[in-house]
């Protein structure tokens, strides 16, 4: 009898403790799941505060907070760009345009680009206006030794503001042809009000004979005598320019005619306007011609276009209609230091720019 009530005590604490071990599992797994809503919970309340934060901003910080405003399109795609001149509002074509930079850096591929004041400066500098509605091309050429605002840097590259020097000094802020490049490029910008300027190309001296002979050579009239640099090159004479004779034609001016700038931008246009008819027929009657100009020049030149971009706007735009070459109304003189100065007129100025680049 002891045995049995023995092991049927035994039995029943085994039971009970089987039935505190199910118990205590029981409340664990209901602990568990409360604690696991509880989270759940919380995760939603934050997403929903999240949102109606948001919300909140979003009506901070539109320019209407009337809710019957919701959804309209009006303003959304304007003008990114505005003026306001003589009490007037005029829109940047920004839909419309793509400006492109053409620099000549008056420095070889094969030197050491320098900077500071007699480092290396843009002898040459175009800014091509395409207007892609209208499908045609306005050239600007501006005089390099414009007065304007140039970006300037300390000599650990730090930006110390600007300085009213000539255009062409930009270049030499940079360490290299194409920081000298984008420096440049926003002086022609703050020039032209601001206007945006989408890509550059900046070529280097050596460029000029392997672009003209990619061309089969450039004919011309030389109004002035050359003979002192190449004997064939006489006042009067037609002739078609071949290797370094491009080079003086376009980039020469001491020592030729009176020797200033803007007599070398007067042979610089009459070039261009020849080369670009042969440009147009070469792309025209050869696919491959921009990609093979492109590979031959990549030593001479630097643009922030990659070449595949390069080459589809380049045979884009050849069937555009381009304008006469046009260039600044202003006057010379000479500064304190000796150099000449172009200072642009401020009426003419203005118009140009709207007239060009605005609506």
């Amino acid at each position: 009898m002891m045995v049995l009530f023995l092991l049927a005590q035994r039995s029943s604490s085994r039971i009970e403790k089987r039935w505190i071990c199910q118990n205590d599992i029981h409340t664990f797994i209901i602990l568990k799941k409360k604690r696991l809503l509880w989270i759940v919970t919380g995760i939603v309340l934050i997403y929903c505060a999240i949102l109606l934060a948001a919300h909140h901003i979003d009506r901070g910080l539109s320019p209407d907070n009337d809710s019957s405003g919701y959804g309209d399109l009006t303003e959304r795609f304007s003008a990114k760009y505005s003026i306001n001149y003589k009490g007037k509002v005029y829109e940047y074509r920004e839909k419309q345009l793509v400006n492109i930079l053409l620099l000549g850096i008056d420095s070889r591929s094969d030197t050491q680009y320098s900077d500071g004041r007699y480092g290396s400066q843009a002898d040459f500098v175009m800014l091509l206006c395409i207007d892609k509605q209208e499908k045609s091309i306005t050239p600007i050429h501006i005089d390099r030794d414009t007065m304007t605002d140039v970006p300037i840097y300390g000599p650990f590259g730090d930006p110390a503001g600007s300085r009213v020097m000539q255009l062409c000094l930009a270049q030499a802020y940079g360490s290299d042809i194409a920081e000298g490049s984008k420096n440049t490029e926003k002086a022609v910008s703050d020039l032209l009000a601001g206007i945006p300027i989408d890509y550059y190309v900046a070529m280097y001296l050596d460029g000029i004979s392997t672009f003209n002979d990619a061309l089969g050579g450039v004919t011309v009239t030389l109004e002035d005598d050359f003979s002192q640099l190449d004997p064939e090159m006489v006042k009067g004479k037609t002739i078609r320019l071949q290797g370094k004779q491009a080079e003086i034609f376009v980039r020469n001016r001491h020592d030729v005619s009176d020797g200033t700038n803007a007599m070398r931008m007067r042979r610089q246009r009459l070039y261009m306007d020849e080369a670009l008819s042969l440009f147009l027929e070469r792309t025209s009657s050869d696919l491959d011609f921009i990609g093979n100009l492109y590979d031959s020049m990549s030593g001479e030149l630097t643009t922030d276009m990659e070449r595949g971009v390069l080459i589809n706007e380049v045979y884009k735009y050849s069937r555009y209609t381009c304008g006469d070459i046009l260039t600044l109304a202003g006057t010379h003189s000479i500064g304190d230091d000796g150099f000449v100065e172009f200072y642009p007129d401020g009426q003419s100025l203005n118009t140009f720019i709207l007239d060009t680049f605005f609506e």
